[in-house]
């Protein structure tokens, strides 16, 4: 899937940004397919229904390293009486741990606002809305239910990070009187592109991924642990241009998106392009496979195709 749109870079400059994104499907047991349909390329971030960036944005213009996403629910076994668990994701060398509990309320002891004990647990949104942070505290009001596992009291997310979190804005640049009078709507000469990652603390690479590294998942699915290595794919960018050579564009991975909810994983890259000052000269931006998914990968996807379409006929 794919999708291309112009855009206005942090220089100023008018770009054509295309958005690549490979969806495969990854069973309880690991095995790989081709998911159809693929996931589309996002304009808007999607929410849990609790609140909280449960899917974000595809459409940056540029994205540094590789983030590391973690959507669905930690979920605690079906006879569990546990009020607190573990859930961690590793991807090749990122990693990270959130403990999740039961439902609690603020509440006040003679002096100050404490954490009341938590109920048994329930299936909760690894969302950024379930942290501390999210909201301030009030009496027999509902506490967060996600913290970091080291450090209790302390907010901590496997999801993706709100685009008003301290976390993103503190690389928005300066946006000072100066800026206001002299540059604005451009950003901040000092933006840095990190704000475009979205990826919680740990799991986000300065070195890219390539996709195909170890991933365990534990405290997110039915199972209890899942496990599994996806094969190794990679795109290439060619921009044709009238009256010049086709060129290869600069991309990378930079988003992998596990969706325990569903079993899929989704692989992003994007690539670039300055628009021409005569914007006919650009005639298309061509994506290839520069690393070839195996074979069987596409017979799957062909025969998952065919039986949709005989059920859907004898219905």
């Amino acid at each position: 899937m794919g999708r291309a749109l112009q855009v206005t870079d942090r220089h100023g400059r008018e770009v054509v940004v295309v958005v690549a994104k490979l969806t495969l499907a990854v069973s309880p047991m690991g095995d790989v397919a081709i998911a159809i349909p693929p996931s589309a390329v996002r304009f808007y971030p999607e929410a849990y229904e609790s609140g909280g960036v449960r899917y974000p944005a595809d459409v940056s213009d540029e994205k540094p390293g590789t983030d590391v996403i973690l959507v669905g629910h930690a979920t605690p076994g079906p006879a569990s009486k546990a009020t607190s668990m573990q859930v961690r994701v590793r991807v090749g060398p990122l990693a990270a741990a959130v403990r999740v509990v039961g439902p609690r309320f603020w509440l006040r002891n003679a002096r100050q606002l404490v954490l009341g004990p938590s109920a048994g647990l329930v299936p909760t949104p690894l969302s950024g809305e379930m942290t501390f942070g999210a909201a301030e505290p009030v009496q027999s009001a509902p506490a967060p239910t996600i913290e970091d596992l080291e450090r209790p009291g302390q907010s901590a997310s496997l999801g993706a990070v709100e685009m008003s979190s301290p976390l993103r804005t503190k690389y928005l640049g300066t946006m000072d009187a100066a800026w206001a009078r002299e540059r604005a709507p451009l950003l901040p000469t000092d933006f840095d592109p990190r704000f475009h990652s979205c990826a919680s603390p740990g799991l986000w690479s300065s070195a890219p991924l390539l996709g195909d590294e170890a991933v365990e998942v534990i405290g997110a699915t039915d199972s209890g642990s899942w496990l599994f290595r996806l094969p190794r794919f990679a795109p290439r960018f060619v921009v044709h241009e009238r009256d010049r050579e086709p060129e290869e564009l600069d991309t990378h991975l930079d988003t992998f998106l596990i969706d325990a909810e569903h079993g899929r994983v989704e692989l992003t890259w994007r690539a670039k392009v300055s628009v021409p000052n005569k914007a006919a000269r650009l005639q298309k931006i061509a994506i290839f496979q520069g690393h070839r998914l195996p074979e069987e990968l596409y017979r799957r996807a062909l025969q998952d195709i065919d039986r949709a379409a005989t059920k859907e006929a004898t219905t």
